[in-house]
């Protein structure tokens, strides 16, 4: 059983949704169904999502050079597939980083601007894009630590079953 979580996942996790889906990880590991948590990066397809909706990445990340880790969804369902038809036993956790992308980079990858909006704005107008409160807290959250991270210069460690860039995402 492959189960999709959050590159994340764990008790102290940035966001409440990440720390929903370590416990949800603890639910199929004391079944001892033998689960994979398939651990991924942001989909790029989030950011597609506000990119449609508004024709510019408006996110609250701060500068256009702050990093991201992305990672399409059709790389998740790839490898979730190969997991499940490959016969050799997986490890428990599969981390999916995928590709470091500065949101600048995101932006000209989707073909649109980039736009810093303050977090407030970015809240309000995230709950008539997605219709869900709980991805609009997830997302604020995770938005907040990027925005704090900024553009230092972070090790990536993509994985190796991962190949597609923004730029193919949107292809």
């Amino acid at each position: 059983m492959v189960e999709v979580s959050q590159l994340d996942a764990s008790p102290e996790a940035g966001t409440p949704r990440m720390r929903r889906h370590w416990l949800s990880e603890q639910v199929f590991d004391w079944a001892g169904v033998g689960a994979v948590h398939l651990r991924a990066a942001v989909f790029f397809e989030n950011l597609a999502v506000v990119a449609d909706a508004y024709g510019e990445l408006a996110l609250p990340l701060g500068p256009p050079d702050t990093l991201i880790p992305l990672v399409a969804a059709s790389d998740v369902a790839r490898v979730g597939a190969g997991l499940l038809l490959d016969p050799a036993p997986a490890g428990p956790v599969c981390l999916l980083t995928g590709q470091m992308t500065t949101a600048g980079e995101a932006a000209d990858a989707l073909g649109v601007p980039y736009a810093d909006l303050p977090p407030e704005e970015w809240e309000r107008r995230a709950h008539d894009v997605y219709g869900d409160p709980y991805a609009v807290e997830h997302l604020t959250h995770l938005w907040a630590i990027f925005r704090f991270i900024g553009s230092n210069d972070h090790p990536s460690t993509a994985s190796p079953r991962t190949s597609s860039t923004s730029a193919d995402a949107v292809r």
